[in-house]
């Protein structure tokens, strides 16, 4: 029997169920989808199998569902609409399912629209109007209107395309593989990687640009042929040609510095907006906190939430090295706005036990020390509330690192910058030597962790050295920015935030079931704070000068006129240790070169790292996660179904496929 719509079997449903999907809502979750090659049809045992993976980042139930060559899953983690169920969501008529990982902020204006439009929305939750809001607007009218963190996925029955969307600033993540014909995406690369289909290959230049950034910048992964949907992107998918179109939907861009603005209009104004941004990122039907450093950023967060949130619960994390010890200003800020402050004091030994959690967690290798101490973070916040506000982005959209001090940028931009700049993106010199004139620093002047003559050392294919790590990441929207301090925020925005920061932030709170906000994110704050002059960035407190004095009236002034400290762990202490050398050292000796790095070489290195009085702790860490990311992704197996009889199973695929025909 053909299938008609889209349904899932559910236990004790023995009939018709797909109308009962537009009854149902989810918020943060994980998703999952495949497009089976023509002529196959998705084995509903592995879409299961492949949907629980997901566990962690949605533990209170599952949804599925079938139509034709397409299968949708998801996990949720319930946020909004608790009692309202799960995803995919189906339209009234059939014709159009959506799922989500992620939050609409704007949810309620939008379904307030589609309600007067004529649209039968039944739910309370944000992930119908995915569903409704692509049947009144489609793909571009919908995505130009959503103010969120998303990735979402919307299957159009009549026209035959599947839509994959991710948010404007890349706070949720998506791997998708396109091989062949069909096409396989997920919120977590190893699940991608996973499916049958999909063939399991390290990706040399990949390695490279880790080994010198400690991240993987642009569309690239660890894994060949497995893709990252670049921020605010959306892949459309036509199942009657398996034709894969990948295209921008809004970008960033330069600002007119608006230097006739008074200062004190402009602190006003960003006050104002500052609020807005925390107060959208508020909505919730579960308890709200936020992590609390004692810097700027998050204090700025709280003073907002505080005005907000009744009870309001804040976490941070110390150092018994109190030399990297900032706690006593997160409490100076709890005591302040009376919040319910909680609060961890990490040790060398805390390095020992989470530092497996972390790689089982991560999904891709990202050499962060942070986040180490973030999932700790984590797990605690996740005991007290589900949701937490944190301060990611404010330094790219604020100028918050040394490395923008208007100092270090030359005076004649044009002359100078787009001569340096230029043939980093379209190289006019031979390769090796732009290699090595690059190979220390990225545009907006954040510093290559490991240098090329390392790189060169370690690695096995010289061909990966003659190109620039950031060689897919950019085109020529590098030089449309005149000012060379938005530039170098545009920069990082759009690399360093995406693929580091917020893969940090995102795959630590997830792994506890914990979802993450970031309000300094909201766009339309980015693109008025990019357009702010240099002189209001900057003062004698250091960076951020104007978004200090925006808040001066609600902050402790020990607060207000501390200079940025940034969150550094006492990795040269743990690396000195037994423990850290025998942890770096015992996966040196255990894990293959699998053709990439020369593990002589690597040795060689990591050994003499290892005899400095300071070793490079950094560096070890990111070799470290690296060698333990490579070893717990090769023992991961291919999915299998569930295990039922394979007449049960045959069952529930035909029931998946054909009850609402």
């Amino acid at each position: 029997m053909a299938s008609t719509g889209w349904s899932t079997p559910m236990p004790g449903n023995s009939g018709c169920c797909a109308k009962s999907w537009a009854e149902e809502h989810c918020s943060m979750c994980g998703i999952f989808g495949v497009v089976t090659r023509k002529g196959e049809q998705p084995d509903f045992g592995l879409l299961v199998s492949a949907t629980d993976s997901l566990y962690a980042r949605g533990p209170d139930s599952s949804g599925h569902a079938v139509s034709g060559r397409v299968a949708f899953g998801a996990r949720r983690l319930a946020i909004i609409d608790l009692d309202s169920g799960d995803q995919p969501i189906e339209s009234r008529c059939g014709t159009v399912v959506a799922m989500q990982n992620g939050e609409i902020y704007n949810y309620k204006d939008l379904r307030a629209e589609l309600l007067r439009l004529g649209y039968p929305l039944r739910t309370s939750g944000d992930t119908e109007i995915l569903t409704y809001g692509y049947m009144a607007w489609g793909i571009d009218g919908l995505l130009e209107r959503l103010d969120g963190m998303y990735t979402f996925a919307v299957h159009d029955r009549a026209q035959g395309v599947v839509h994959l969307a991710r948010d404007r600033m890349g706070e949720k993540p998506c791997f998708y593989h396109t091989g062949g014909q069909g096409l396989v995406f997920s919120s977590q690369l190893l699940t991608v990687a996973r499916w049958p289909s999909v063939p399991f290959r390290l990706n040399p230049s990949a390695v490279e640009a880790y080994f010198a950034l400690h991240f993987v910048p642009g569309e690239e992964t660890m894994l060949e042929g497995i893709h990252k949907l670049p921020p605010a992107h959306v892949l459309t998918y036509r199942l009657d040609d398996d034709s894969v179109a990948v295209r921008r939907y809004w970008q960033i861009e330069p600002q007119p510095i608006r230097p006739p603005l008074h200062r004190r209009e402009a602190t006003a104004e960003l006050r104002t907006r500052v609020e807005a941004a925390v107060a959208s990122r508020l909505v919730s039907d579960v308890p709200v906190g936020a992590f609390l450093s004692g810097g700027i950023d998050s204090s700025v967060i709280v003073a907002c939430m505080a005005e907000r949130v009744s009870d309001l619960k804040t976490f941070s994390v110390g150092f018994e090295d109190r030399t990297l010890d900032e706690s006593p200003y997160a409490l100076t800020v709890a005591r302040r706005f009376g919040t319910d402050h909680h609060h961890l004091t990490f040790g060398m030994k805390d390095f020992e036990h989470l530092i497996p959690d972390v790689v089982a967690a991560m999904d891709e290798p990202i050499g962060d020390q942070a986040m180490v101490p973030a999932l700790w973070m984590a797990r605690l916040a996740r005991q007290h509330v589900t949701v937490t506000l944190s301060g990611e982005g404010a330094d790219e959209i604020f100028a918050g690192y040394d490395y923008y001090q208007p100092k270090m940028l030359p005076d004649d931009w044009r002359a100078t910058a787009y001569t340096a700049f230029r043939p980093f993106f379209k190289p006019t010199e031979t390769e090796s030597a732009l290699f090595h004139r690059t190979s220390n620093s990225t545009p907006s002047g954040f510093p290559l962790v490991i240098g090329g003559g390392a790189r060169a050392a370690v690695l096995r294919r010289a061909g990966i050295f003659e190109r620039s790590p950031w060689s897919k990441s950019f085109s020529d929207d590098f030089t449309k920015f005149q000012d060379p301090l938005q530039a170098a925020c545009y920069t990082d925005l759009v690399t360093w935030l995406p693929d580091n920061l917020l893969v940090k932030f995102d795959k630590m709170a997830m792994s506890a079931s914990l979802e993450g906000r970031c309000p300094f994110l909201q766009p339309d704050l980015i693109q008025y704070a990019l357009g702010l002059p240099q002189r209001f960035k900057f003062g004698q407190r250091g960076s951020k000068e104007i978004l200090r004095d925006a808040f001066a009236d609600r902050l402790p002034s020990d607060i207000l006129n501390r200079r940025k400290h940034g969150f550094i762990l006492p990795l040269n202490a743990f690396f000195r240790s037994d423990a850290g050398r025998s942890m770096v050292m015992d996966h040196l000796d255990t894990m293959h070169d699998h053709g990439i790095v020369r593990s002589d070489r690597l040795r060689t290195m990591v050994t003499g790292w290892l005899t400095q009085p300071e070793p490079p702790g950094r560096n070890l860490m990111a070799l470290l996660l690296y060698r333990m990311w490579l070893s717990h992704a090769y023992r991961q197996p291919k999915f299998q179904p569930q295990q039922e009889s394979k007449a049960e199973l045959t069952f529930r695929n035909e029931q998946a496929l054909a009850s609402v025909a």
